[in-house]
């Protein structure tokens, strides 16, 4: 496309180039991909389609809020997002704006942003509705139940992933489904329905083993470790969480990594105890230096009680 000045094919190509990245864990590439496609889609040239269904500056942008809060670059993320939902609001376009909101309110969910990312995720799921949208509603609604579960609701939460996890939305998926099944497996956990909650994270971890979905497998991970813990396989748990940093650590996941080392500090109540309060410190440089109020607390008070 550049050797012929196809402009519209060099950027739709580097738009769609830069997905798998996000998904297979090669963010930083996703990244500067998708900044590098924002930057050409500017001015003038940045509702026009190129080609396409959606709008590509819109969903670009929505993409590099999402990619850059798995990597705790939560201020960028938060300029992008504005520019997105900006440009939505100048195009009748509803899976542009759809989609864009779905990522910037998972991006919101992913420093704790709670309330602002649950509005977006809302106006998401009314919009994908009235618009039949079924290729991204498992993600919309994986998303809203994560939400949802961030309040501590999974009575509300299970609901929605039920529907999002139907077959007719399922199978349609342009977002990997591993997401929305490792938020139900989190989802079941909190309700306390262990062996369900079991189930569901082995089989999100049977379609990470096979895809190699590294951004979602790291979650499935930590999911699972979560689960393992409640279900009193310490050891199993805690496996899985020392996988789970690994690869997050490889990534530059950085507020998943704080996740891994305060459950690595719960974990470690019958290890030495300067391994326990040093994961849990861990947590807290983590959850201070990306702005994680969200989770804080929780991590500071189970230093003092280490």
């Amino acid at each position: 496309a550049q050797s012929i000045g196809d402009f519209s094919v060099e950027v739709t190509s580097k738009f769609h180039l830069a997905i798998p990245f996000l998904y297979t864990g090669y963010i930083e590439r996703q990244v500067a991909m998708h900044r590098e496609v924002a930057g050409q889609l500017s001015g003038p040239k940045a509702l026009k389609r190129h080609g396409l269904s959606s709008v590509p500056a819109i969903t670009a942008r929505g993409y590099l809020a999402w990619g850059l809060a798995e990597l705790g670059n939560f201020d960028e993320a938060s300029r992008w997002a504005q520019e997105a939902l900006e440009l939505a609001g100048q195009v009748k376009n509803h899976f542009s704006t759809g989609f864009a909101q779905a990522c910037i309110g998972l991006a919101y969910l992913r420093r704790g942003e709670v309330e602002t990312g649950l509005d977006l995720l809302l106006k998401a799921n009314t919009m994908g509705r009235e618009s039949d949208m079924q290729s991204i509603y498992t993600f919309v609604a994986g998303s809203l139940g994560d939400a949802y579960l961030l309040m501590g609701r999974p009575e509300k939460a299970l609901p929605i992933l039920f529907e999002a996890i139907d077959r007719r939305y399922f199978d349609s998926s342009v977002i990997p489904p591993i997401y929305t099944i490792t938020v139900l497996a989190e989802a079941y956990r909190q309700k306390g329905q262990i062996d369900l909650a079991v189930k569901t994270s082995e089989k999100a971890q049977r379609i990470f083993e096979k895809n190699q979905e590294r951004c979602f497998g790291a979650w499935t991970l930590y999911v699972s470790a979560r689960i393992q813990s409640d279900n009193t396989q310490k050891q199993l748990a805690n496996q899985y969480l020392i996988r789970a940093i690994e690869l997050t650590s490889t990534m530059g996941m950085r507020p998943l990594l704080a996740h891994c080392y305060l459950e690595l500090g719960k974990l470690s109540s019958q290890a030495p105890r300067e391994d326990t309060r040093a994961a849990i410190q861990k947590a807290i440089a983590l959850y201070r230096s990306l702005g994680m109020s969200f989770w804080l607390r929780e991590a500071e008070e189970l230093l003092q009680s280490s």
